[in-house]
């Protein structure tokens, strides 16, 4: 078994979000999965400037998250957010008369805890009865029972 024990010294201390990068895709590259969810759970400390626990910073780790499941950076989506902010999004996107692409990919993926609906019910205190029910709805309705998440 290989030690990575400098490896990930250097990584939980690395502020510069650059390396992080060139060193998540050497590690993804090689196969190297502990290297890999290192330097990404760092990354994704250094870049929300939110609080660990708010809204935002929710929003940011599981998007990043997802973004690393399918391989691609989510932009539109972090385009929208950076013109109307987290919550109006998240409102957006769960009150919609129809599913979004964006949650029946995270669905589809068997990631229903990265859902827009699964982060809105993680933050009750950040959105109305009627926002709150409509993401249990609709989490419901693709067969995924909120406190599974």
């Amino acid at each position: 078994m290989t030690d990575y024990s400098k490896q990930l010294a250097f990584i939980e201390t690395c502020d510069i979000p650059r390396k992080l990068r060139q060193l998540l895709a050497q590690a993804k590259t090689s196969g190297t999965t502990v290297l890999e969810e290192a330097a990404f759970a760092r990354l994704v400390e250094l870049e929300p400037q939110e609080l660990p626990g708010s809204l935002e910073y929710d929003f940011l780790r599981t998007t990043e998250a997802f973004e690393r499941v399918i391989g691609t950076r989510l932009s539109p989506l972090r385009q929208k957010v950076a013109r109307e902010g987290t919550e109006q999004v998240l409102l957006d996107i769960v009150l919609a008369d129809a599913m979004s692409q964006d949650t029946r990919n995270r669905l589809d993926h068997g990631h229903p805890e990265l859902t827009t609906e699964a982060i809105v019910l993680r933050h009750p205190s950040r959105f109305g009865a009627a926002t709150l029910e409509a993401a249990r709805t609709r989490l419901l309705e693709a067969g995924v029972h909120p406190r599974d998440l």
